[in-house]
């Protein structure tokens, strides 16, 4: 086992693990798991918008969190950015128990509310040691009083139980459900635009109503693909 191997190490060349820039990893509420986070454990790429990004240009909170401020990569243009690849540097980042979290957050003033802070951290997915890279949609936060993005925005990384992880990705997976949901229910509604109210069983419309409502639908998906289930993320 890893653990075992660098206990052994250490005692044999008398040298700490931290002098090699390598954190030993806490476990939440535990002790360090015997194993090191290596200096370069993860990297991120924003599909079509950037180059890999690795994790030493982000902020490390500690021996598990990394942050990084979208504000000196894009400035105020992130809402453009909808998609995030978050990849694994390595077979010796993660066991078979742990997982790196991939988090968003809005903060700052709006443009209607200058007093608005948001301090909240979105969950979007996790990488794990069987499925070491995937891509996210960032889904970013809005100020729920406005209906608009906040000034800045920021990701986060987390090094966490994968048990905790499982039980989140449950979650949004709960969420797509219900998107299909309301795309169903968008489609009602538009159907019952064109009746006079009077129908009882049957709605009679016309015969391109379909295309009609499918074009209407892109064109406010492509502007903001989350405008069905932007209050549904939160995790």
């Amino acid at each position: 086992p890893i653990g075992r191997w660098i206990n052994f190490t250490l005692k044999k060349n008398h040298t700490s693990t931290l002098q090699m820039n390598q954190p030993l990893i806490q476990e939440p509420g535990g002790g360090p798991i015997e194993r090191y986070v290596p200096p370069e454990p993860f990297c991120v790429v924003f599909v079509k918008r950037s180059f890999p990004i690795l994790s030493t240009q982000f902020e490390r909170v500690d021996a598990t969190h990394w942050t990084l401020n979208l504000s000196q990569f894009v400035g105020h243009g992130y809402a453009d950015i909808k998609e995030c690849c978050l990849c694994v540097n390595g077979a010796n980042v993660l066991d078979h128990s742990t997982a790196l979290a991939l988090y968003v957050k809005g903060s700052g003033r709006t443009k209607e509310n200058d007093n608005n802070t948001n301090n909240l951290w979105e969950y979007r997915g996790c990488v794990t040691l069987s499925e070491p890279s995937n891509t996210f949609n960032l889904t970013w936060p809005i100020d729920p009083q406005t209906g608009q993005f906040y000034e800045d925005a920021s990701i986060g990384v987390s090094l966490e139980p994968l048990d905790e992880c499982v039980q989140k990705d449950a979650k949004i997976s709960g969420s797509k459900e219900l998107f299909a949901q309301r795309v169903a229910l968008d489609l009602w509604n538009f159907l019952k635009s064109f009746t006079s109210g009077n129908e009882t069983e049957n709605l009679v419309v016309p015969k391109n109503v379909f295309d009609v409502w499918y074009e209407k639908f892109t064109s406010k998906f492509r502007r903001d693909p989350d405008f069905l289930t932007r209050n549904v993320n939160v995790v």
